[in-house]
């Protein structure tokens, strides 16, 4: 459940983030040395490590909340 509403996040945000990169090209044209404004390698790498951290940070929490005995998680509220 923590994964899937992690990841529904991350869809969202890269849905909304990469238009939003694409129609502000020209605002940030000037801030970008050595890279074309719309850069398939630059924005690919972006998304890649943003959603290799976002699967990195809710998998261990995942994996260590599926772990537990629900009876004991019940007993400690």
């Amino acid at each position: 459940m923590l994964h899937r509403e992690s990841m529904m996040l991350l869809v969202i945000g890269v849905g909304l983030g990469l238009p939003l990169t694409l129609a502000a090209t020209k605002a940030i044209k000037h801030q970008l040395f050595g890279l074309s404004a719309i850069d398939p390698v630059a924005l690919l790498t972006a998304i890649a490590v943003v959603s290799a951290m976002t699967i990195l940070a809710t998998w261990i929490p995942a994996r260590r909340a599926a772990r537990v005995d629900p009876l004991t998680a019940l007993r400690y509220e």
